[in-house]
């Protein structure tokens, strides 16, 4: 009997010994992929590769051979049973959709192999244009990529390190931020038959053109009158260009399209910017009346002013963890060294972005305000993404040392607290978090302050009074 029971235990169920199968033909056809195609490394600059990648005809051909099989057996003809209908008349009626299944399985799964074989450690995914590539009618199939490689690095030591821990006390500039920030709450954009402003929201459209071609065009689409980004060309006098404009004028500026544009026969090149403006609107923020007052639940401005107070004296051990952990990131930064590409692709520098603003979030700032600075968030990111990036690697690095990692009760806690922050339930901004990209900026927040506080707990720490800050 026990030897039964022994039995049931270690024998798999049918369910996991199929698992068990399918990841072992995937292992084992993914191996078999690896060996047949061809790979060329080409060295494009620092961390950054052009990968060039040649299918052989015979797979080409087996994995359409495959498709055909598959779709025979179940392929519903009109006048022919399952299974019966003539190979022609399938490849007559199916022949498109097989094509572009063949192309984009054969690239996900050579692109894989291509990067196991040249033994690859990249940094995000490839920009493949799926929609260029051309499954060949005869011949092999060969399309080429570029990817950014991550950094090799030695990690610097993690105990010891000396860390100053701030006194903190609440001053009245920091409450008449809080109230700042609660009126910003009630804020609204409003329609204003006015000549652009600084910081005002600009609702019109955008054509960029380049070398005789139109690049881009987005309509209806909402900006604001300070630097921003289009089409990843940092435009530092948006605003200034854009200021004194009336609803129905036009004003045009200039930039340089990145190196590591999209099209890549327009990197580099001087792109013309043309800004048609449709509406403009303006911030409007409410007066501390009594009437706003009481909707809030106040008798007074001071019962506020108040609870504000207290609720800042509350965020103390926040803010000193704050000031602590980012001495902790300053030494990381500071003593290690991390070679990074080049240039930097769109996609990180948005993760810095993103970084940000979650961190805007976290501290309750209004929304519109948030969407406000995104644009000046990603001017200034360009700058500030190359140590993102590189203290990025470095805590990926320590939390795998540490075996650091997190669950999902964490971060539904998190997400709980800020939309409990904005008074919005928590499936929907959950969704929304996710829609924009910030779920994935909180995980590895919520990650690395792990690693910080892991690495506090071992480090030097003295107590010092906090700088006094000069009344303007």
């Amino acid at each position: 009997m026990a030897d039964e029971l022994e039995k049931d235990q270690v024998e798999p169920t049918e369910q996991e010994q199929q698992g068990q199968e399918q990841e072992q033909q995937g292992e084992e056809q993914e191996q078999e992929l690896k060996d047949r195609i061809a790979v060329d490394v080409e060295d494009i600059g620092t961390l950054r590769r052009r990968v060039t990648v040649t299918v052989p005809r015979e797979v080409i051909d087996e994995r359409t051979e495959k498709s055909y099989g598959d779709l025979s057996s179940e392929a519903a003809i009109p006048g022919f049973r399952k299974g019966r209908a003539p190979k022609t008349l399938i490849e007559k009626r199916f022949g498109k959709q097989i094509g572009d299944e063949v192309k984009g399985t054969l690239l996900s799964e050579s692109y894989e192999a291509a990067v196991a074989k040249a033994e690859l450690d990249v940094l995000g995914q490839p920009d493949i244009d799926v929609e260029k590539v051309t499954l060949p009618q005869e011949g092999d199939l060969t399309y080429s990529f570029e990817v950014e490689l991550k950094p090799e690095f030695d990690l610097p030591n993690l105990e010891g390190v000396q860390i100053k821990k701030p006194k903190i006390e609440v001053a009245e500039e920091d409450v008449d931020r809080e109230v700042q920030r609660i009126r910003g709450l009630r804020g609204q954009y409003q329609p204003v038959d006015e000549p652009i402003q600084q910081d005002d929201m600009i609702v019109g459209d955008i054509v960029v053109t380049a070398d005789g071609q139109e690049v881009s065009k987005t309509e209806d689409t909402s900006l604001f009158a300070r630097p921003r980004v289009v089409e990843g060309m940092t435009l530092e006098n948006f605003g200034e260009v854009m200021i004194g404009a009336k609803p129905g004028e036009s004003r045009t500026l200039e930039g340089t399209l990145p190196e590591d544009y999209q099209k890549e026969e327009l990197r580099g090149k001087t792109a013309t910017i043309e800004v048609t403006v449709k509406q403009v609107k303006r911030m409007v923020v409410p007066e501390l009346s009594q009437e706003v007052l009481s909707s809030m639940g106040f008798d007074s401005e001071q019962e506020l002013r108040d609870l504000l107070r207290q609720q800042l004296t509350g965020r103390i051990d926040q803010e000193i963890r704050r000031a602590m952990r980012q001495q902790v990131e300053e030494y990381l930064l500071g003593v290690t060294s991390v070679e990074l590409p080049e240039n930097l692709s769109n996609r990180q520098t948005e993760r810095a972005v993103m970084r940000r603003v979650l961190q805007m979030r976290n501290q309750g700032t209004p929304e519109d305000e948030v969407q406000k600075q995104m644009d000046e968030l990603r001017v200034q990111a360009a700058e500030q993404t190359r140590n993102d990036l590189k203290l990025f690697f470095i805590m990926n690095k320590i939390a795998e040392e540490l075996d650091i990692d997190i669950n999902e009760g964490e971060v539904n806690s998190r997400i709980a607290a800020i939309a409990q922050m904005y008074g919005r339930r928590f499936d929907r901004m959950r969704d929304d978090m996710m829609k924009d990209g910030s779920i994935e900026s909180l995980v590895l927040e919520i990650r690395d302050a792990k690693v910080v506080d892991t690495i506090i707990e071992k480090a030097n720490v003295v107590e010092e009074e906090a700088p006094q800050q000069e009344n303007q």
